[in-house]
């Protein structure tokens, strides 16, 4: 089945003229049918270029994750989309800006876990640069990436506008590494290297001298802004079977909503909540409605799915074996309900 509600000759054809008929469609299926193609023929394409790029120069092991980062970055568009839809916001001026902020996004949030004591590492950085009075971090004008060095270099302060020293000259610096405090630490650096230094530079240094062995140069700072794979094709009778499932799901109670969709998988352990999106059963949004979880905060959730009953018990403040009973009983109720269904279809008695 086309994912499209409309024929692809007849359909918008620019990126810009898609996103504009989703915007301002009203019909619910044929504003899906415009999303769909606006991801599947741009914004993943896109996003895997990137996504690709960034993961690849750091070897097999970063390669094997590209789908699964662009996956992320997927529904981070499919959730900004569907709100800048809901409060009707005019259409974005850049939209390949937009898409490649969003898969850098991705690669910041895959590298954080990844390595995830050089993520703290970056942010103890930024907390005693912005501290400090006699430090700071700033945007290089030039090249537009974050630098830091002594408060005086700053655009604003006595003595901007220093060449920035490059990561060779930092490699014959003489810094202890005892109890000297890390702000000391960081102002002998600069004054030594008398120059500012880009911010990951400096982070790359600062992990050799802390002995923080997870170090990777590649998180970039990304702006601030005003996601799944591509569709999957289903049949229309099997996509009406799973709109009546997740009528039936709604119903249930809301612990009971939380253990099963947190938890869902396909019979290939793959994403099942996942699954019910990219066949257009269901928006992201809708599934953060129904487990009640602020948009925000569920799109933090959507990228661990599906989570382990641990986690899914402490976010409802239970128990593990609870988490279990209650997706049982859930589980349970929808097979009578569907099975119930299919026995009315087919004109067969309900008693066994």
């Amino acid at each position: 089945m086309n994912p499209t509600p409309f024929p692809r000759s007849l359909g918008p054809e620019s990126p810009a003229e898609l996103l504009d008929s989703y915007l301002a469609e009203q019909d619910v299926e044929r504003a899906a049918g415009f999303l769909g193609e606006l991801v599947t023929s741009h914004a993943e394409p896109l996003m895997v270029r990137i996504v690709g790029s960034r993961l690849r120069r750091h070897g097999p092991a970063h390669q094997r994750q590209v789908e699964d980062v662009v996956s992320d970055a997927v529904v981070s568009f499919l959730l900004h989309a569907e709100e800048m839809r809901q409060q009707r916001a005019a259409p974005l001026t850049n939209l390949d800006a937009f898409v490649a902020t969003l898969a850098a996004r991705a690669c910041n949030d895959y590298f954080r876990r990844a390595h995830p004591a050089f993520h703290a590492l970056r942010n103890k950085l930024r907390y005693l640069l912005e501290k400090y009075s006699d430090l700071a971090r700033w945007k290089d004008p030039g090249s537009g990436a974050w630098v830091c060095g002594l408060a005086e270099w700053s655009p604003d302060g006595e003595q901007p506008g220093r060449a920035i020293a490059g990561p060779d000259r930092l490699d014959v610096l003489d810094v202890p590494r005892d109890a000297q405090h890390p702000a000391d630490q960081l102002a002998l650096i600069f004054r030594q290297v008398d120059a500012p230094i880009q911010f990951n530079d400096l982070a790359i240094l600062m992990a050799r001298l802390w002995d923080v062995r997870d170090a990777i140069a590649d998180e970039e700072e990304t702006q601030e802004l005003p996601d799944g794979r591509a569709p999957v094709d289903v049949t229309l009778s099997q996509k009406q079977k799973l709109g009546i499932l997740w009528s039936r799901i709604c119903e249930l109670s809301r612990r009971q909503r939380v253990a099963l969709l947190l938890n869902l998988k396909g019979a290939d352990g793959s994403c099942g909540a996942s699954f019910l999106v990219t066949t257009g059963v269901v928006s992201v949004r809708q599934i953060a409605q129904a487990v009640e979880f602020p948009a925000e905060e569920f799109a933090e959730i959507w990228k661990r799915l599906p989570l382990e009953d641990l986690e899914v018990a402490s976010l409802l403040g239970l128990t593990r074996q609870q988490v279990i009973n209650l997706r049982k009983v859930a589980r349970a109720k929808l097979a009578r309900e569907m099975n119930g269904l299919e026995r009315k279809k087919v004109g067969i008695s309900g008693k066994s």
